[in-house]
């Protein structure tokens, strides 16, 4: 099959076994190469590019796609640099398991345009195959098309066919007022939790926010940031509780997310 060919030249160009730090990476998260091989081929299956080819994750990103969609550590440390597409990961990730498990996931970032951005993106790929485009719900007066250039929503939700539904909505940790914020967390729960760029939600907050996950037992909790502060993003980020995935400029530039010349200009 053409499209297979073309789906596996991709992976192969972007390789495993070439990948700076990612056999470390693996055994740190006890998870082996064949398996990312495997993820990498189910996203590109699935998913799109901008130019509507098969969307192949890089080494890395199909690390944290894994972690999500697979759940295979129920507190999750993800430190990287901006612009290594992990917006675009963790919303291909969560979009997957709201369309196959009735879950209910919440994105949580200091500001509401940053959660949308991963919104946006959910929105977006849930219109790339029809596994997922089958099962999103259109309210009344909605429209499909509308929905899918703007990409402006703050909920969706999922109908499986047992009639249990999967749900995936965004929130608002502002801390420019701590009660109004912590206050609006407080009338939410949800057992899955996306806190993105975290080291910029004060402590206070993400008490509130860690509180959203209820008694649950198999609840699910990942941190995304950059390590701007020395608040809980620090703390976690060399706590036994959280498995770890740490990228760096030197896997950005061996995966094709930066380049050695930006580097060079940037620390100038």
């Amino acid at each position: 099959d053409k499209t297979e060919q073309t789906i596996d030249g991709k992976i192969e160009h972007t390789g495993l076994e070439s990948a700076y730090g990612f056999s470390e990476a693996c055994h740190a998260l006890q998870i082996q190469e064949a398996e990312v091989k495997k993820i990498r081929e189910l996203v590109a299956s699935l998913f799109l590019d901008e130019d509507a080819s098969p969307l192949i994750l890089t080494p890395h990103q199909a690390l944290i796609f894994s972690e999500i969609y697979q759940k295979r550590h129920n507190r999750l440390h993800i430190q990287t640099f901006t612009q290594f597409g992990k917006s675009l990961t963790v919303a291909l990730a969560v979009l997957l398991r709201v369309s196959t498990f009735s879950e209910k996931w919440a994105i949580i970032a200091g500001k509401a345009d940053q959660a949308r951005i991963i919104m946006s993106y959910v929105i977006q790929h849930a219109f790339d195959n029809s596994y997922c485009r089958d099962k999103l719900e259109i309210q009344e007066g909605e429209n499909a098309e509308r929905l899918r250039r703007e990409r402006s929503k703050n909920r969706l939700t999922f109908k499986h066919s047992d009639g249990t539904y999967g749900e995936v909505f965004i929130l608002s940790a502002d801390s420019k007022n701590k009660q109004l914020a912590g206050d609006a967390l407080m009338g939410f729960g949800a057992q899955h939790v996306v806190l993105d760029e975290a080291a910029l939600i004060d402590d206070d907050i993400e008490a509130k926010v860690f509180r959203m996950l209820g008694a649950k037992t198999n609840n699910f909790y990942v941190k995304i940031g950059n390590p701007f502060r020395r608040n809980h993003f620090f703390k976690d980020s060399i706590s036994s509780k959280f498995a770890k995935i740490n990228i760096n400029y030197e896997i950005g530039i061996e995966e094709g997310r930066l380049t050695l010349s930006f580097i060079e200009e940037a620390w100038l």
